[in-house]
C-alpha cells in the first residue's frame, strides 16, 4: 500500500506526499533487520532521494544516505548497498563533487551480486566521474560497458545520457566514436548535436567547432557536458594540426595561424612545439625560417602500435567472457539432485554386491 501511495503521489504537485510515504517505508523497513525487507528498504531509500531531490533537497539527506549506507554494510544488506551507492554518487555528482565523490567510491567495495541496473547506474556515475577528472580511458571504459549492459526495451533516457557521454569521453581520447551510434532511430535525434561535434573534431575544423558550440551551447549545459566539450578546442587544434603535417613537407607558423584560426604565429609555433613533445606529429621547427618541417612517414607497421591494439582487443574479449560466467544463473540448489542421484547408485550398488554375496 505504500508504495501504491507513493506511485501516486509522484504525480505533480503530489510530490510532498510522496515524501512522507517513502519517508515511512524507509522508517518501518529499516527497524528490522530482515533480509526478506532489503528490497522495500532499497525502492524506500530511492523514491525517498528522487523525491528530495525534486524537491531541491537532495544535498540536505546526504548525512542520511552515508548513515544508511554504513548500515547497510553492518546488515550485510547488499541490495541495499548497490542502491544507496549510487544515491550517493549521484548525490556528488550532480552537485560536482567529484573529489569527494571518488574518495566515496574509493572507500567502498560495490557488491558483485547487485542487479543489472545498478550496476549500469554505477558504471555511468564512475565514467562521469572519471572524465571530469580528465581520466579518460578509464571514463570510456566504464561507459561502454555500461552501454553494453544497458537494458534495450527500457530507460531510453538514461541511455542517451550514457552515449552522449561516452562520444565526449572517446573524443577526448582522440578517437572516433562508432558511426552507428549516430544512425540508430532511437538515439538519432538525440545525438545529432553530438554527431556534428564528431565532424568538427574529426576535420580539425576550429570555425565549425565554434560554430557548434555557439549554437548548442544551450544543449549541452542542459547535458552537463560543456565542461567537457570546452576541453575538445586541443583536440580540434591538434588534429588540424595533424593533416597540416601530412598535406604539407614545409608550411610557416604565419599560415598555420591562418588556417588553425590562432591568434598569432607565435602561438602556432608553440602549439607546434608541443605537439612534436607529444608525438603528436613527426616534424621538426626551423625557428630561423620560422616554419615547420615535416618529417618522412613512419610505417605504422614497424612500430608497436598493431601489438597494442592487438592487446587492446583480447583484453576486451577478456572481460566479457569474464564478465558472461558472472553473470551466469543456475536453479537453487540444483547439485542436491545429483548428489542424490549419485547416492542412490551408490546404495544400489551395494545391494546387488550384497546379494551377490548372499548367494555364494
Amino acid at each position: 500500500l505504500f508504495i501504491v501511495s507513493r506511485l501516486m503521489g509522484m504525480k505533480p504537485m503530489r510530490t510532498k506526499e510522496a515524501l512522507e510515504s517513502s519517508r515511512l517505508i524507509v522508517e518501518r523497513a529499516s527497524s528490522e533487520n530482515r533480509r526478506s525487507l532489503d528490497s522495500f528498504v532499497s525502492k524506500g531509500w530511492h523514491w525517498y532521494a528522487r523525491c528530495n531531490e525534486l524537491l531541491g533537497k537532495a544535498k540536505d539527506i546526504r548525512p542520511e544516505l552515508i548513515a544508511a549506507h554504513r548500515t547497510a554494510c553492518l546488515r550485510l544488506n547488499e541490495m541495499g548497498q548497490s542502491v544507496l551507492t549510487n544515491l550517493i554518487l549521484r548525490s556528488y555528482t550532480e552537485d560536482n563533487l567529484i573529489t569527494q565523490a571518488m574518495t566515496f567510491a574509493s572507500k567502498t567495495t560495490f557488491p558483485e551480486s547487485a542487479s543489472n541496473n545498478q550496476q549500469v547506474r554505477n558504471l555511468y556515475y564512475m565514467g562521469k566521474a572519471h572524465a571530469i577528472q580528465a581520466d579518460y580511458s578509464k571514463a570510456n571504459d566504464c561507459l561502454i560497458r555500461a552501454i553494453r549492459k544497458a537494458p534495450t526495451n527500457t530507460g531510453l533516457g538514461f541511455r542517451v545520457h550514457v552515449y552522449k557521454l561516452a562520444v565526449v569521453a572517446q573524443l577526448l581520447m582522440g578517437e572516433t566514436p562508432d558511426r552507428s551510434w549516430f544512425s540508430n532511430s532511437e538515439l538519432k535525434v538525440h545525438l545529432e548535436p553530438y554527431f556534428h561535434l564528431v565532424k568538427a573534431v574529426r576535420n580539425g575544423s576550429v570555425a565549425d567547432y565554434d560554430k557548434i558550440l555557439k549554437t548548442d551551447s544551450a544543449k549541452f549545459s542542459k547535458d552537463n557536458t560543456m565542461t567537457l566539450i570546452v576541453r575538445l578546442r586541443s583536440s580540434v587544434i591538434k588534429t588540424g594540426l595533424r593533416h597540416i603535417n601530412i598535406a604539407y613537407s614545409c608550411i610557416s607558423f604565419k599560415d598555420i595561424a591562418f588556417k588553425l584560426e590562432l591568434s598569432s604565429a607565435t602561438d602556432a609555433e608553440l602549439i607546434c612545439a608541443k605537439a612534436i613533445r607529444d608525438r603528436i606529429i613527426e616534424a621538426t621547427i626551423d625557428h630561423e625560417k620560422s616554419v615547420l618541417q615535416s618529417n618522412d612517414t613512419q610505417d605504422i607497421y614497424s612500430t608497436i602500435e598493431p601489438k597494442a591494439q592487438f592487446h587492446k582487443r583480447i583484453e576486451f574479449c577478456l572481460e566479457v567472457h569474464n564478465a558472461a560466467v558472472k553473470a551466469h544463473k543456475y536453479p537453487p540448489n540444483s547439485h542436491r539432485a545429483k548428489l542424490e542421484k549419485d547416492e542412490n547408485k551408490e546404495n544400489g550398488d551395494v545391494a546387488t554386491i550384497d546379494d551377490d554375496l548372499d548367494d555364494m
